[in-house]
């Protein structure tokens, strides 16, 4: 019976001490993000293309589409060197760093 009391109180216990060791703040401070938006070379975005960001030092990748107006966005990524392709009728290719 101490012992199940024990188990239900452990999350109680716990999840506030992990957020104490590591605030969301300071995971966010750890975390980058890429934006941007596709277009053809007219210049009219490019709606579902499908964009891929790989870290070049870890070969992790990412990936998602445009929106109506060509953006995206893909947040949360570690810092580091990125490659980003765009893929649809046409494929664009770019490198960036952030961190």
């Amino acid at each position: 019976m101490r012992l199940n009391r024990l188990r239900s109180l452990l999350p109680t216990i716990v999840f506030p001490l992990l957020l104490s060791i590591w605030s969301p703040a300071q995971l966010a401070a750890q975390l980058a993000g890429i934006v941007g938006s596709v277009s053809d070379p007219s210049g009219a975005s490019i709606n579902g293309a499908t964009v891929r960001a790989a870290n070049i030092g870890t070969n992790l990748e990412w990936q998602t589409k445009t929106g109506p107006q060509g953006d995206y966005s893909l947040g949360l990524l570690p810092p580091g060197v990125y490659a980003v392709e765009a893929a649809a009728a046409a494929a664009v290719k770019d490198a960036v760093a952030i961190g």
